[in-house]
């Protein structure tokens, strides 16, 4: 039995299937020796730097651009200043009730819109400077209270002064702020001078003396110490003020702007 011819058509297309499918995988083949040769040759051409060499291309591209290097320490400062901000926004919220303690020697009215609180060091110049600016704020203002944490860091000094401070204010609360200006004008802060300018404004000098050996007081400047170490505080004087940590002293136009910046920004009855 004679076996059927394929239609001519049928036979056309496999006939050209069968010539055109070699063309097409050695096409491919080529190609692809081809990227594969291109690629290998692009890898055997590209230079291989030691580490030295790149020190070296480095090193010479800082020296012919230095600027890049003030950029950098700029931008790292920026960064480092943000970053602080933040930390300090987030432990001023979390110690909040411990900073703004209502019990805490201060100037100004109880129920002030805005409260500044300064860790200060009766031998600091700049506490010293800022003093003036302070009273003279909350005098101006019906709105703002000062809160004074001491922070005893420049020497024993200042720990005698700061020890006799908190003493007299438990023996005569209306003599503190006198005592207070009287420590920061003088040099001498030993225990004997601070106790006689303490008796020259009508304190008992003797109870002052047994008051200044009470542990509670060195347990409270302990915890202002405390307080501060955990606010990120550095020296003296510090600041804050609303939600920010302000780490040097401040002209009063300065200290006005950011007090009237708090008093717009703020919803609060006490920010």
């Amino acid at each position: 039995m004679r076996r059927k011819t394929p239609p001519i058509k049928t036979q056309l297309i496999k006939t050209s299937l069968i010539k055109i499918w070699p063309i097409r995988l050695g096409l491919a083949a080529c190609l692809g020796l081809f990227f594969a040769t291109a690629q290998a040759y692009a890898e055997d051409r590209q230079p291989v730097l030691t580490a030295d060499q790149v020190r070296q291309i480095v090193r010479d591209y800082l020296i012919s651009n230095p600027e890049v290097l003030a950029e950098a320490a700029q931008n790292y400062k920026k960064q480092q200043q943000e970053k602080a901000a933040a930390q300090a926004r987030a432990k001023i919220a979390e110690q909040r009730a411990a900073i703004f303690d209502p019990k805490a020697a201060s100037i100004g009215p109880e129920t002030a819109k805005v409260t500044i609180v300064e860790f200060f060091d009766f031998r600091c110049g700049y506490c010293k400077k800022m003093l003036p600016t302070l009273h003279k704020v909350v005098a101006d203002s019906s709105d703002v209270r000062v809160i004074f944490r001491d922070l005893p860091i420049l020497g024993p000094g200042s720990r005698v002064a700061a020890t006799a401070s908190i003493a007299a204010r438990r023996q005569r609360p209306e003599r503190y702020l006198d005592l207070h200006r009287a420590l920061f004008e003088t040099n001498d802060l030993s225990e004997a001078s601070v106790v006689a300018a303490a008796t020259r404004l009508g304190l008992d000098g003797e109870q002052l003396r047994k008051d200044m050996a009470d542990p509670a007081i060195k347990a409270e400047l302990d915890a202002n110490a405390e307080l501060a170490r955990g606010l990120g505080v550095t020296g003296t004087p510090a600041l804050i003020l609303g939600d920010s940590l302000i780490q040097s002293s401040l002209q009063e136009g300065d200290l006005l702007q950011r007090i009237d910046a708090i008093r717009k920004s703020c919803s609060a009855a006490a920010c």
